[in-house]
């Protein structure tokens, strides 16, 4: 729940409009992709979990793919939704023309200790250095983090040390993080390949297109791939 929205930027503080309910409400991505989970499996589609794939051959009527293990898989038709770094968008030979990052920012879900430091300043900040935001789940629950690092992070594997560092530069404090579930590092990169098609191969969602996350367009954009598909 956050009192505070945003537009085009602009913080908008939303606790005095003339309703029962002056917040916004978010669904986490966790739980849409349990949703569409569900749905995908009240279709009886066959999902094989835990692979990669590794060659994909294009034919006149047809696409072989072999999967890790040894494993081929022949269909007629191979949509590659496997992120900006899509193997099968590169396997195409499809461009991924467009701008490096400029900007990295730190998402995380992890728990705070109750007793170190000031209350969290719950909601979405806006300053100088970029957005940021801190939300509970539940009362005790674990918190999610979302904050604009100072510098551009490297590729690795972001770190609780690299999230605490970036919490204490913007609010001055890291609340005492410790025991993440997860964190995650994402940038303000945007590509978009030189074709969504290649015969019988397609590309949808960041395969297709990675942009700044401001807006939810990545997700959003993603499900209208698939509905144009």
């Amino acid at each position: 729940m956050a009192q505070i929205a945003g537009f085009s930027q602009i913080r908008l503080d939303i606790s005095d409009f003339p309703t029962r309910h002056p917040y916004g409400l978010a669904l986490w991505q966790n739980d849409i992709e349990r949703i569409l989970a569900d749905w995908v499996a009240e279709l009886a589609v066959p999902v094989y979990r835990g692979r990669e794939l590794r060659t994909i051959a294009l034919g006149d009527t047809a696409v072989d793919v072999e999967l890790s293990g040894g494993q081929f898989l022949r269909a007629e038709y191979v949509v590659g939704c496997d992120g900006g770094r899509s193997v099968v968008r590169k396997a195409a030979g499809i461009g991924f023309p467009g701008w490096d990052p400029t900007t990295s920012y730190l998402i995380a879900e992890v728990a705070m200790a109750a007793d170190k430091g000031p209350a969290p300043e719950w909601g979405i900040r806006h300053d100088a250095l970029g957005v940021h935001a801190l939300s509970m789940l539940e009362d005790g629950g674990p918190m999610r983090v979302m904050v604009t690092e100072r510098h551009l992070g490297p590729s690795s594997e972001p770190t609780l040390r690299d999230l605490s560092e970036a919490l204490i530069a913007v609010y001055g404090t890291d609340y005492g993080i410790h025991s993440p579930t997860w964190i995650s590092r994402f940038t303000d990169m945007a590509r978009q390949a030189d074709a969504y098609r290649d015969g019988r191969i397609l590309l949808a969602g960041d395969a297709a297109h990675v942009h700044h996350p401001v807006g939810g367009q990545g997700l959003n954009t993603g499900m209208q791939d698939a509905v144009n598909l």
